[in-house]
């Protein structure tokens, strides 16, 4: 482990203990898991993919992918939050730019409870409840802002909230600083709040205006009660009883870390510098399939699959295994709100070769982790491939473009948009009549 980041993680630990109630074990388990059949390759099938229209449309990025109890899907591109169901037949889109009711300014991030789709918005700040049409129900007011994510666990909301320090107490002239994460329970309207929990994350500031994430921060959720969250860049899980209000295990294991390749110089404010970081974060997303976690690691094979790592409800580490994505793709970006599970299947946004989004729904083929007794709701709270090309059966969605409109100007949306279309006409795909 690096010597730096001792300190950090030290600080971070008695940080948690001394705020809540702690009844934890600290389990540090060896390099390798208990299962014979460890480091074995799961091949991904691709069952299903959803695509915008190619014309009038297109995902500029989607983002905080969720998947509902009955395998719809959920997902933001811009503001605007779309539900399709399982087999990618487009449902509602909710949310549009604006400040009237069901409109937002900002980043909002929504939860599903009890077929409602409940969403908090930064700006205005405001908690807005729609049915799974996308009809508006109820829309509260609220002064919570610096949200990082939302979700409903053991029948309650709960928050992910940034507690941003004033910025004449961050650094200056460029350093390290933790920033509070709070973990809050709160009302639908939003008029009762309670903190359970706080979090430390690890922030670069290049001055007291300007900083970047330096640790990555995930979570995921197991019903009735059950919270895993990391907030480190090291490997390390927090196990959280939401019911308790009390961390109940903290586990970890011996991890070789990925070194980083030189990063591009980032475009900052002259006269300032930003350090550059020499290893990837240990984990890049976590993950409930069945009874067991998933902690999707940086590590890769030499064919460049991804190395998920698996722990049992006792924080053991008791498999390991290789995740094989069919070829036609970058690289998989995979972090928080990009990747999910729901029973057999995983899912996935994707970009093509061409640089452009779609949303994969893929089988988990001949998984052998045991015959566990039951799902799990899934959480997720938001580095770039080539596989062998393999022949997949697969849907392509069109959905009508007048429900998903253009949601202003994003970097680059308008130069794939034009790069995509003339691609689609030299190939013969687009029809320029009606679809």
């Amino acid at each position: 482990m690096n010597k730096k980041m001792i300190g950090p993680l030290m600080i971070a630990v008695c940080l948690l203990a001394a705020n809540f109630g702690i009844s934890q074990t600290d389990i540090k388990n060896p390099s390798k898991p208990l299962a014979k059949n460890a480091g074995r390759t799961i091949i991904l099938r691709e069952i299903m993919r959803i695509k915008d229209d190619g014309k009038e449309t297109i995902f500029r990025g989607p983002s905080d992918l969720q998947i509902g109890e009955d395998g719809a899907i959920y997902f933001y591109d811009g503001l605007s939050l779309y539900e399709f169901d399982d087999n990618g037949k487009l449902m509602a889109a909710m949310v549009r730019s604006g400040q009237g009711p069901g409109e937002a300014s900002m980043r909002t991030t929504s939860v599903i409870m009890n077929d409602k789709i409940n969403t908090l918005s930064i700006a205005p700040p405001k908690f807005m409840v729609f049915d799974r049409s996308g009809r508006l129900l109820e829309e509260v007011k609220t002064d919570v802002i610096h949200n990082y994510g939302h979700f409903g666990l053991g029948g309650k909301m709960w928050i992910f909230r940034i507690m941003m320090p004033p910025g004449e107490t961050r650094p200056a002239n460029g350093g390290e600083m933790d920033v509070t994460i709070n973990l809050e329970k709160f009302s639908l309207n939003l008029k009762e709040i309670e903190k359970v929990a706080e979090f430390p994350r690890r922030y670069y500031f290049v001055n007291q205006g300007m900083w970047y994430e330096w640790a990555n921060f995930g979570w995921a959720m197991k019903e009735p009660s059950q919270l895993f969250v990391h907030h480190t860049s090291e490997y390390r899980i927090v196990q959280f009883n939401i019911t308790k209000k009390a961390i109940e295990r903290i586990f970890s294991r011996e991890y070789s870390r990925v070194v980083r390749p030189e990063d591009p110089p980032p475009k900052i404010p002259q006269g300032y510098s930003i350090p550059s970081r020499k290893y990837y974060d240990d984990i890049r997303a976590l993950l409930v399939h069945r009874d067991r976690l998933w902690a999707v690691t940086s590590t890769k094979d030499v064919e460049k699959n991804r190395l998920v790592d698996v722990f049992d409800k006792d924080g053991r580490y008791v498999d390991c295994f290789y995740l094989k994505f069919p070829g036609g793709f970058a690289e998989r970006n995979i972090l928080p709100g990009r990747i999910a599970v729901r029973g057999d299947f995983l899912y996935m946004i994707d970009e093509d070769l061409e640089g452009f989004k779609s949303i994969g729904k893929y089988k988990i083929e001949d998984y052998g982790g045991g015959a566990p007794k039951h799902d799990s709701v899934l959480g997720a709270g938001a580095e770039r491939a080539g596989f062998e090309p393999a022949v997949r059966f697969a849907t392509h969605t069109r959905f009508p473009s007048a429900l998903l409109k253009p949601l202003g100007h994003l970097s680059g949306a308008g130069k794939r948009q034009n790069k995509r279309i003339k691609y689609q006409k030299s190939a013969g795909l687009v029809n320029e009549g009606p679809t």
